[in-house]
């Protein structure tokens, strides 16, 4: 089983049991990488929960049309396997928003990416 669903029905079980503001070594998974987390059952729910508001993929088909969106990935992101179709085509269209891959990992896509960024920014709040 993911150690992410363990820690799921972990927390929903803490909840239950009137324990779910009291921190606990809960497991988190970023890059692939197992880690434990400090942090209560209810915020670790509101953030694991398949369906809370930080599932990206969930919550990408919210977002008002008209905001547009700059999605920024590094080739070597863990998140990369899963495409520009796991929240990226879910978001509503808007001829501003853009998808960009560039070469970087999860922790240097927001350097290397600086300069397209910034262009990005000065087009999106550009008069229609």
């Amino acid at each position: 089983m993911c150690a992410v669903k363990e820690g799921v029905e972990y927390a929903r079980k803490e909840m239950e049991a009137g324990n779910g503001d009291k921190k606990q070594a809960l497991t988190d998974i970023n890059q692939g990488r197992r880690n434990v987390v400090w942090m209560t059952p209810r915020d670790y729910l509101s953030y694991f929960e398949p369906d809370s508001d930080a599932e990206m993929a969930m919550t990408a088909g919210k977002i008002p049309a008209h905001i547009p969106v700059l999605w920024v990935i590094g080739d070597k992101d863990y998140l990369i396997r899963e495409g520009r179709a796991y929240v990226f085509d879910k978001l509503p269209p808007n001829p501003k928003s853009q998808y960009l891959e560039v070469s970087a990992n999860h922790l240097t896509t927001p350097a290397v990416a600086a300069d397209q960024i910034v262009s990005w920014i000065k087009l999106a709040v550009a008069a229609p």
